[in-house]
């Protein structure tokens, strides 16, 4: 009788390991998580990685995402600040020999319960994190027919098994190749932000852009919860990104409800 096998995800990379060869019994899976990758583990096991060199890899990544590597937003009068999806993925690929996986563990109503899994082939470090997120009600194009719904609920299950997965990725990767990374990325899009000029004008220059497509100061005051005077980077580049989205037709200057500030899209 031909013996029930379990697939390797395809989360590596050339020379180190190939997934399509790689065949575990599935009842390994069923009993015990990490043993899905126990071959992979012992492939890799001679591997070494370089810290400067990931250090280095680690600070252009950041470099070249900018204001996409990370996310940031006021509440409560504190800022909330933390590394995207697309940043986390990014440095996975330059640590190297991490695989990972995200199961759902219970889906009723509006509750989504996931479970996502972590573990360094190279030194069998797991990590496992249950995510959980209460999924929203189709609005626009979304709501019009049942393909549309099932299309938007399938967008925010694959959003939150991305955050999950990038939650178990933070806490396996080194803090100091994140912290390198995130302070890269956060320099990236001050000067992107900036250019060579002041910070006043370049709040006075978003203001006037906006005018143009019909928005007033104070919608855009009201939308980061602040005052033109007191706008840093962060809020000048979050009103950025909603200059593309209005530039682009997304939503309009006499939209009731504007875009909720970004969190972590990527």
């Amino acid at each position: 009788m031909k013996e029930d096998t379990f697939k390797l995800p395809d989360t590596f990379e050339n020379e180190w390991a190939k997934p399509q060869q790689q065949m575990i019994a599935a009842e390994n899976v069923t009993l015990n998580p990490v043993g899905r990758y126990a071959d992979a583990v012992s492939m890799t096991m001679n591997m070494q990685r370089d810290m400067k060199d990931l250090a280095r890899k680690a600070k252009v990544v950041g470099e070249l995402l900018g204001s996409d590597g990370y996310y940031s937003w006021r509440q409560g009068g504190k800022q909330i600040e933390g590394v995207t999806v697309s940043l986390a993925n990014a440095l996975r690929t330059e640590y190297r020999a991490l695989a990972t996986s995200c199961d759902i563990i219970k889906d009723e109503g509006n509750r989504i319960h996931l479970r996502a899994r972590a573990i360094d082939l190279v030194n069998g470090v797991y990590e496992e994190r249950d995510f959980y997120m209460n999924r929203r009600s189709a609005k626009g194009k979304f709501a019009a027919k049942d393909e549309e719904r099932d299309r938007w609920d399938s967008l925010q299950m694959q959003v939150a098994q991305s955050k999950a997965i990038r939650n178990c990725i933070l806490r396996i990767l080194p803090a100091w190749m994140v912290n390198t990374a995130l302070r890269a990325a956060k320099e990236a899009a001050s000067s992107q932000a900036l250019g060579k000029k002041s910070l006043d004008e370049v709040r006075d220059s978003t203001v006037k852009a906006f005018s143009e497509l019909g928005w007033t100061r104070e919608s855009l005051e009201e939308h980061v919860s602040m005052p033109v005077e007191e706008w840093c980077l962060d809020e000048i580049i979050k009103l950025r990104e909603l200059y593309g989205s209005a530039k682009r037709g997304e939503i309009q200057a006499t939209a009731t409800e504007l875009p909720e500030p970004k969190q972590d899209a990527k």
